[in-house]
């Protein structure tokens, strides 16, 4: 995070650690995440204006939020590395700055530009249930930074639905669905 140079992903002015904590400073983004914004319109039944006809984020929002997520994914994928936690949550707002991703968590650096981190495979299981792609499953095969782009598309339909699909089922049953649909 201290490293990068986009404007799409959470900057980190600085880091240390107290006893066994990891603090990390970084600014503070007053919205919340891309779902809390979601929320709180839904809860006020659609405040966000006229184009607003479900649960989810009024078009136009979806889209600024896509594009700035694409912004930072190639950023993260031309340096050969992978999120693997891609989703509302992780959608910072501020008002100000755009929507940026967070939580670099579980991702991981491949250590190679994008020609050859496309060709490289890694094989842990992370991410959150719905937004996992079905190749991460398959830990015999592995998976590259393609999966990022599905939990991109799952997060699309998350901030437009109000909800990522299968996300009313059990963990064990997503993973099934993921597998045979």
């Amino acid at each position: 995070m201290r490293g990068s140079r986009c404007a799409a992903l959470l900057p980190c002015h600085s880091a240390f650690a107290v006893r066994d904590t990891l603090w990390v400073v970084v600014p503070m983004m007053h919205k919340g995440s891309a779902v809390r914004a979601m929320r709180r319109i839904s809860n006020r039944g659609g405040t966000a204006g006229p184009d607003v006809e479900g649960p989810g984020l009024p078009e136009r929002w979806v889209a600024a939020i896509m594009r700035s997520m694409l912004v930072a994914l190639q950023y993260l994928h031309a340096a050969g590395t992978l999120h693997r936690d891609i989703k509302g949550g992780n959608v910072l707002l501020d008002g100000k700055m755009g929507p940026m991703l967070a939580d670099f968590g579980v991702s991981q650096w491949l250590r190679e530009p994008v020609a050859e981190a496309y060709k490289r495979k890694t094989r842990t299981l992370v991410g959150t249930t719905c937004f996992i792609a079905p190749e991460v499953l398959d830990t015999a095969s592995g998976y590259n930074s393609k999966v990022d782009i599905w939990s991109l598309g799952i997060t699309s339909l998350e901030l437009a639905m109000g909800r990522a699909p299968y996300s009313e089922l059990e963990s064990e049953e997503v993973l099934v669905k993921l597998l045979t649909k």
